[in-house]
């Protein structure tokens, strides 16, 4: 991406970051469930006993990508990029 990753215009606090990214794979999960779709397995952080790194979150997007679900693809690359770029701060 040129120019390095997104972030969200100042923000510092990587732990505020993580936390809005976890919010939004919440927001999308809840909007799948509204319109009766799939709600991908891996179930967002629940899953996981930790938090999903920028190494997990680009292994999910390889996946869905993989995987012919390009919208799925997407939100992985977006969380990434959000957690790479709250720690370039």
């Amino acid at each position: 991406m040129p120019g390095g990753p997104r972030i969200r215009p100042g923000v510092t606090d990587v732990a505020k970051e993580e936390h809005y990214w976890q919010n939004y794979g919440a927001g999308l999960e809840h909007q799948r469930r509204e319109r009766g779709e799939a709600v991908p397995q891996y179930g967002g952080g629940a899953r996981y006993g930790n938090r999903i790194d920028p190494d997990e979150a680009y292994r999910l997007e390889e996946q869905a990508r993989h995987d012919r679900r390009p919208d799925e693809a997407h939100y992985w690359a977006r969380y990434r990029e959000g957690l790479e770029g709250a720690h370039q701060h």
